[in-house]
């Protein structure tokens, strides 16, 4: 049977389908991809599917430095998914949208959706850019009256970067403010092109503009620390606007306003039309997704200014109650503040609703203990450990603060109602520093636990060793499931068949002969040969129960090795690609050192052959020397008779003597030869040794007698 068939049997064997994400990396500095992928996998785990992300790496040519990355894309088969989710977005920034679109057609034969571009060859999850772009740009010009406003561009052949400097231009048009293009920089998502765009437009160009509007949050970023390490004032000298809303923008100095884009309904909406796909139900060609500005400081605003004050308006009677109705229609307005799909899942306007009824039990009984703060500490904490974000939740708080301050008008519940959301809004400032103290210490924990494993993995010069090691040094890393498999065949990337080396599930390792933590499998010093496309051999997965795996490449420069399966959950998935990172260059490391070792013993034999060759040509010299004195002594004797008696000998007696000069030279030359042939060994190229012609002397040596 070949791989192919027993992966295809295992498929076939499965009630629940498996769905996949291809997507360049699973974390990214900015918060994007974890966003992401967290809202796949919730809505995977929602929909009681089996989730497999192959983190590979952006598209690119062979000689990018990451290109090895994307040997697990090859993977990719009806023998282990059954549908696919492709973050084209975040894979295609270094190429065109065609080439793209002939990447993805290598997985026509299994139904796909792809995020953020527009593909023809299947149905599309998108943001609207241009929108987003429209409401930064018209909150600058309108609120702010700025008209000299920069952009920086994100790379070209990205469709949602021209997307969003096309929207630029247009808003621009509009206002009629003629383009300049001395205001537009180039850029490539990067933080490092945020600042080089920042010299160029300084210092090349020596232009003056009152913003910048940037094509996502890492180049704003890269922008606002330039222009602070200039002495520029950030918002008061000039103005800066991203568009993303990481966590990197919410927790700079000034806070940076931008368009949220909503990565995480992104994610479940994708999963969603994809499951719609596989049931065989018509879907959308395009679902485009709403965008949002985040109003912060950068652009200026204060958050006072950010949420206008309530409008004071005289009241007949005092008011001191919201009723039924009113509580209904600021739910709704709330509610706006999250995506369709999370107010459908996640039980959104429940607890939106909850947080209202909490709010205005304490305004209007006075309550000492509230409820509401209580209600809102727990919200916002749950939504920094699922999303990593408490902006939709802000919004909520925003939304609700601003209508029932309008109607309350009685003084003791306006009182209490405006002393709610000014804790509220401590609370949470509160909640966004413990998250970023958390992240701190995360941070530094990851990088302690990796500096341990790397010291760990670095010293380790065996593969033997190597995956010895990994299996003591996964629990410190917080990996409760990890497989490690090396392809059989380096030359050919992916391997048909790969060598299970190392299989640890919930703390038990098994190499050479051991077992996982679910069963029983017998490895070997060689390992456990198994199809590629399995990613995880037969057996080692939980039966029964929906699992999230992660596959990412194991690879050093333009080298595979051959892959790591992880599971996938709660937790940071960084861990993942570093690990891969370590385990990769301790491959690599002990490769070359076998590489070495082996050259080593080959120059070893060959001092052994050199040693053994040079004791051999001692032994033919004592032989040769021993040999020539003896013909050579003979052609001395019998010249030295012909030169004094050669007049007075016989003819015979001459020709004999002749004859015996030829023999003996012609013994030497056999003898030359055998020494200039052992003299030859291990050269590529020897000239011959040219034989003496002994006849042809003793000819001539005869016609001069004559």
């Amino acid at each position: 049977m070949d791989a192919s068939s027993s992966a295809g049997r295992r498929r076939r064997q499965e009630p629940r389908r498996t769905i996949g994400l291809l997507i360049d990396r699973l974390y990214e500095h900015g918060g994007y991809h974890p966003i992401l992928w967290r809202g796949i996998m919730h809505a995977a785990q929602e929909q009681d599917v089996n989730l497999i992300v192959f983190a590979g790496g952006p598209l690119a040519s062979a000689d990018h430095p990451e290109f090895r990355r994307n040997a697990i894309f090859d993977l990719i088969s009806t023998d282990n998914v059954d549908g696919l989710v492709i973050s084209g977005g975040t894979l295609s920034y270094l190429t065109s949208h065609d080439e793209l679109e002939l990447f993805c057609n290598r997985f026509r034969h299994l139904p796909t959706v792809n995020i953020a571009l527009r593909l023809g060859s299947a149905p599309s999850v998108l943001i609207d850019n241009e929108g987003g772009v429209r409401e930064a740009m018209a909150h600058l010009i309108g609120l702010h009256g700025f008209k000299r406003i920069a952009f920086i561009r994100g790379p070209e052949a990205n469709q949602e970067a021209e997307q969003r400097y096309r929207s630029y231009a247009a808003i621009l048009e509009e206002h009629s403010i003629p383009l300049d293009p001395n205001l537009v920089a180039p850029g490539d998502f990067l933080t490092a092109s945020g600042a080089a765009a920042v010299g160029l437009l300084l210092d090349e160009r020596g232009v003056e503009f009152d913003a910048i509007v940037a094509a996502n949050d890492n180049s704003a970023l890269g922008a606002m620390g330039a222009l602070l390490s200039r002495g520029i004032d950030v918002p008061g000298d000039i103005a800066v606007v991203g568009f993303d809303d990481t966590a990197e923008g919410r927790s700079a100095v000034p806070p940076l306003t931008t368009v949220r884009q909503p990565a995480y309904e992104l994610g479940r909406r994708a999963v969603e039309t994809l499951l719609t796909a596989l049931e065989g139900n018509e879907v959308p060609e395009q679902v485009v997704l709403p965008t949002e500005l985040i109003v912060r400081q950068s652009c200026g605003c204060t958050p006072a200014r950010a949420l206008p004050p309530p409008a004071r308006k005289k009241a007949r009677r005092a008011r001191s109650a919201l009723s039924r109705a009113q509580r209904n229609r600021v739910a709704s307005q709330a509610l706006e503040a999250f995506g369709e799909a999370e107010r459908q899942t996640d039980n959104v306007a429940d607890r939106v609703a909850q947080l209202l009824d909490a709010f205005t039990d304490d305004v209007e009984k006075g309550n000492t203990t509230s409820a509401f703060l209580q209600l809102m500490d727990e919200t916002l904490r749950r939504s920094m450990e699922s999303r990593d974000s408490t902006a939709p939740w802000e919004r909520v708080l925003a939304v609700c603060s601003e209508q029932t301050l309008n109607h309350y008008t009685d003084p003791d519940a306006l009182s209490r109602a405006t002393r709610l959301c000014l804790q509220a809004w401590a609370l949470v400032g509160e909640v966004s520093d413990l998250s970023l103290s958390r992240h701190r210490v995360q941070t530094e924990d990851r990088e302690e636990t990796v500096r341990h494993v790397s010291q760990a993995l670095i010293g380790t010069f065996d593969v033997s060793a190597l995956i010895e090691t990994m299996a003591e040094e996964l629990p410190r890393a917080g990996i409760r499931r990890c497989w490690v498999s090396l392809y059989e065949e380096e030359q050919q990337v992916p391997a048909e068949w790969s060598r299970l080396m190392l299989a640890y599930d919930d703390g038990n390792a098994s190499q050479s002969e051991g077992h996982s933590g679910r069963e029983r499998i017998v490895l070997g010093e060689e390992g456990h040969l198994f199809p590629s496309s399995q990613l995880v051999p037969e057996g080692l997965l939980p039966e029964g129960e929906r699992y999230d795996l992660s596959v990412i490449s194991l690879y050093f420069r333009d080298k595979a090795f051959g892959f790591a399966v992880f599971g996938v959950d709660e937790a940071d998935p960084t861990m993942h690609e570093l690990l891969s990172t370590q385990i990769s260059t301790a491959l690599q490391g002990a490769q070359l050192v076998r590489q070495a070792q082996q050259e080593i013993a080959e120059r070893e034999r060959a001092e052994d052959d050199l040693r053994q060759r040079n004791a051999d040509l001692d032994a033919f010299a004592e032989t040769v020397a021993h040999d020539l004195r003896a013909p050579l002594g003979l052609q001395v004797l019998a010249s030295s008779v012909l030169e004094s008696d050669i007049w007075n000998l016989p003819r015979e007696t001459v020709e004999a003597r002749l004859r015996g000069i030829t023999q003996s030279g012609l013994k030497m030359v056999a003898i030359i030869e055998a020494l200039l042939l052992l003299a030859s060994v291990g050269k590529e190229e020897v000239r011959g040794a040219v034989p003496l012609d002994m006849a042809a002397i003793v000819a001539e040596a005869q016609s001069r007698l004559r």
